[in-house]
């Protein structure tokens, strides 16, 4: 009897104190997870121009029968545009050009050596983009592809005698830019462009020549958005 009291009361006693241990926690509250921020997308929206520099395969040559022959040079400039962000991948926009090569090319004409230069080129193009957010190394990245009209000032010589025309045609690539701050982006880009013929007075010994042209440029560049 006397046992099964002490039994009563040792359990009392534990039920008690745990009682008094657990008023004594403090009450557990879960809440809801923290979201984690969206990464930070370069907003390709704005005005913008820079500078870029390259290599240029090009070929300007009398419009003889066969394959055109190139020679390499290199091309510099600058550039202007203007994009938007028409959803928070696709961009869109406008950007005209200029350049300056150092291009200088000899051919044999009838047994006439007929060099042709060009002096500047330029472009006026649009552009379709993709844009990624914390892609490869760099945060942000376009990948776009590009299109529009040509221009260029080529001059063709025998001689004694020289001859300058200007010629329109059309060009076509693509390229990668990257966002490396909030305002400055790098660029890679290749074009291809085919010009117009064009005719050429060049003396009595090689006569009127049509010269056509085309070129391949893979060029950086930086550009600075507003």
């Amino acid at each position: 009897m006397i046992a099964s009291r002490l039994v009563s009361a040792a359990v009392l006693a534990a039920a008690m104190t745990g009682s008094a241990v657990a008023a004594d926690l403090p009450d557990i509250v879960f809440e809801e997870p923290v979201p984690l921020p969206e990464p930070s997308r370069f907003d390709w929206s704005g005005f913008y121009f820079g500078g870029h520099a390259g290599v240029m395969a090009g070929s300007v040559d009398p419009a003889l029968p066969g394959k055109p022959i190139y020679e390499n040079a290199f091309v510099g400039g600058a550039h202007v545009g203007v994009s938007a962000m028409l959803t928070p991948m696709f961009v869109i926009g406008l950007e005209g050009d200029i350049d300056m090569s150092n291009y200088d090319q000899t051919r044999d004409y009838g047994g006439n050596p007929v060099n042709g230069r060009i002096d500047w080129t330029g472009s006026a193009r649009g552009r379709v983009g993709a844009a990624f957010g914390q892609f490869w190394i760099a945060d942000n990245i376009q990948a776009y592809a590009t299109a529009g009209v040509a221009f260029a000032r080529i001059r063709a010589q025998t001689p004694g005698y020289t001859d300058a025309a200007n010629h329109t045609g059309y060009t076509v690539g693509g390229g990668v830019e990257a966002a490396i701050t909030k305002n400055v982006s790098a660029r890679v880009e290749y074009l291809f462009t085919e010009y117009s013929n064009e005719l050429y007075a060049l003396g009595p010994s090689v006569g009127t020549v049509e010269m056509d042209a085309r070129t391949n440029v893979v060029r950086g560049g930086i550009s600075y958005y507003f």
